[in-house]
């Protein structure tokens, strides 16, 4: 028998699993061995498992065998596990021990004890307790390097060890290389938007690459697949059909479901307002400018998915929050435009608008947004081909200056229709604080009636355009460097004196 000891030279990580490359040499006389061959790991699927050789020497049989004895126990956990519970014992009888010189040394109830015993006695005891203890802190420190053994020495059973039959022509060193499927290991997408605000946005592809089989991988080729073998396709079955009344529900319970979503959605939103807030940079010494990048993968693509292979060797650490590798860029067209909702916040966000066909994501991702290097949050973005076009929102525009007010809030009663007529005005002002010219577009509303004994009188727009099917306004404000203008906005709501109104927001 020969021990085979095998490295990982290279991977092709899956989105869940990888394809694992190893190699190992063992200096073979002519004849036949049996190769030990060592490297899977527990999470490793043995069915796959095969081995090769730069010689072409043939292989007559494969299996998987038992690291333990005979009789199903292993010599060094039997050791290692003998040790730990003599030391236990040890601990045990020290400590019982100390009880009784303490016990021994209460003479309270022992009158007739020379006074010279007792003072030796009490003298020496703290010295024999000491060496006691020193006895237990050394026992208790040698069980914990032999439980440290003792678990590495059980995950090394773990494994699994494939023995193989080999014949070779003479006498020399052999290379042999192990192909197998791992489970342990994976990679997801990454994706960060980087923009000055002009021209084009680049969207980076980043690959995040994590494992878990128990070793390092180190200095290995290293490319990642987009498909999955556990997914590779069956056709999915399309079931029947049918349909039937509906039974009456619980209204009360589905307004409290309605109330718990809103307070979910309010929750969400919060979070997302909270995680666009950018950093700021410290003061002092000047920032670099230039964005250090590393060298992007190499793509392939066939019918069923696309490769980026890795240039250079990598190293991926088992566990921990994996190796990051930076795949493709790309550059996508967009408009760029800032828009405020002063209904909503008093604040204008710069927004880059894309095509959703040029996204180069077929799926909703989570991309990490740069304005002009500064991290500014992350976005939900949804590539959705229905849609004309797609807002990725890049920040705040602190010097965009917005201010909303009410104006005008009156109420009135007309006798003889019986109405009851409410006023509104509003006015917002907004202030272009760079120096630069720029446009914004600001963003309100006028109510919609869905009732015909509600009616709403549109008094003043200041030039917006109106969506009169769901009320929306849009008012395009070019301004000068430190220009404000305000816009105007006004209307009317009558309805019956006796009825109220009940309002309920939705979606557009």
């Amino acid at each position: 028998m020969t021990d085979l000891y095998t490295k990982a030279v290279k991977a092709r990580v899956y989105r869940t699993g990888a394809e694992m490359t190893r190699q190992g040499s063992a200096e073979l006389s002519k004849g036949q061995h049996t190769l030990y061959v060592h490297g899977l790991s527990a999470s490793s699927d043995t069915d796959t498992a095969r081995i090769y050789s730069f010689e072409g020497i043939s292989c007559t049989d494969l299996r998987f065998v038992s690291l333990y004895d005979d009789d199903g126990e292993d010599a060094e956990v039997k050791e290692l596990s003998d040790r730990i519970a003599a030391l236990e014992k040890l601990i045990e009888a020290k400590e019982l021990q100390t009880e009784l010189w303490k016990t021994n040394g209460d003479f309270s109830s022992r009158t007739a004890q020379p006074v010279s015993e007792v003072q030796e006695y009490i003298e020496k005891l703290a010295g024999r307790l000491e060496g006691i203890n020193s006895e237990i802190l050394a026992a208790q420190k040698e069980i914990k390097e032999l439980n440290k053994k003792l678990e590495k020495r059980n995950e090394k059973l773990s494994v699994p060890v494939m023995a193989a039959d080999v014949t070779v022509p003479e006498d020399g060193l052999y290379t042999f290389e192990l192909r197998y499927f791992e489970h342990a290991a994976q990679w997801r997408s990454v994706y960060e938007i980087h923009t000055d605000g002009e021209g084009r946005l680049e969207m980076y592809l980043k690959g995040n690459i994590t494992q878990n089989t128990g070793e390092d991988w180190k200095y290995v080729d290293l490319s990642l697949l987009t498909g999955s073998p556990a997914l590779a396709g069956t056709v999915p079955e399309l079931p029947a059909l049918f349909l039937d009344i509906r039974q009456p529900v619980d209204t009360r319970r589905n307004y409290m479901g309605a109330g718990a979503m809103m307070k979910s959605a309010m929750a969400d939103t919060a979070a997302f307002e909270a995680c666009e807030e950018a950093p700021v940079m410290a003061m002092g010494a000047a920032a670099p400018t230039a964005r250090m990048s590393m060298k992007q993968a190499s793509v392939s693509q066939d019918e069923t998915s696309t490769e980026y292979a890795l240039p250079g060797k990598r190293d991926v650490l088992k566990g921990g929050r994996g190796t990051v590798a930076e795949l493709q860029t790309y550059d996508i067209p967009a408009e760029f435009r800032m828009i405020s909702v002063p209904k909503m916040e008093q604040s204008a966000y710069l927004v880059a608008a894309v095509k959703p066909e040029d996204l180069p994501i077929t799926e909703a991702a989570e991309p990490a947004i740069y304005y002009k290097g500064v991290y500014s949050g992350r976005i939900w973005l949804d590539p959705d081909l229905t849609k004309d076009e797609i807002e990725i929102t890049l920040g705040r525009q602190e010097r965009v200056h917005i201010s909303r007010k009410e104006t005008v809030h009156k109420t009135s009663t007309t006798l003889l229709s019986g109405q009851k007529v409410v006023e509104y005005g509003y006015e917002t002002a907004v202030t272009n604080g760079f120096e630069k010219p720029v446009t914004v577009v600001v963003k309100d509303q006028v109510p919609v009636s869905e009732n015909k004994d509600i009616s709403v009188d549109v008094l003043e727009l200041s030039g917006a355009e109106q969506d009169k099917e769901n009320g929306l306004l849009s008012w395009k404000v070019e301004l000068e460097p430190a220009q404000t203008k305000t816009l105007k906005l006004a209307y009317k709501v009558s309805r019956p004196k006796d009825k109220n109104i009940e309002e309920h927001h939705r979606t557009v």
